[in-house]
């Protein structure tokens, strides 16, 4: 399937529509590259200008992580790493993601290790925010990714409330 980009017009009504046809394919057929550079390109579309939804002139977003069950297979459990009970070993992985909470976007994600902490995570998703599409952000936190001292040390351009 290739996206025809100037085709496409700012009508929100019509991106839904997009996105439920993009929902549609066969994410088993092809590449995972394929789908984070499609992701990226509509994400850099989408907020290419600031006609999108705000909360007091803010992208409101937030972060997240969740553990995922995938698979348990030898390979993902080599891949991702696993959990381990008395007599099994189950394959396991960690997801992040920023999600614009007005706009209904998952504006980046990853899926990861499963050892991987929550704060690691969150540093590569707020770089990555940042050479995408950094839009005037309040992103909110759960109390998991507290102390902000680590934060404040990297990330000059963010205001701690």
């Amino acid at each position: 399937m290739s996206l025809d980009y100037p085709s496409i017009k700012r009508n929100k009504s019509e991106f839904k529509s997009l996105k439920k046809t993009i929902i549609r394919l066969d994410f088993s057929k092809r590449s995972p590259n394929a789908f984070i550079k499609m992701a990226e390109a509509i994400i850099t579309w989408y907020y290419g200008d600031d006609n999108f939804k705000t909360f007091k002139g803010y992208r409101l977003s937030a972060i997240d992580a969740s553990i995922l069950e995938i698979t348990n297979s030898e390979r993902l459990r080599d891949a991702f790493g696993y959990s381990e009970g008395k007599t099994v070993k189950l394959a396991r992985a960690k997801a992040s993601d920023i999600y614009d909470i007005e706009n209904d976007m998952m504006i980046t994600s990853k899926i990861t290790r499963y050892t991987t902490g929550e704060r690691d995570i969150a540093i590569e998703l707020i770089e990555k925010l940042k050479k995408l599409v950094l839009k005037n952000d309040l992103i909110l936190f759960d109390r998991r990714y507290a102390l902000a001292k680590i934060w404040k040390g990297r990330f000059s351009l963010f205001k701690f409330f």
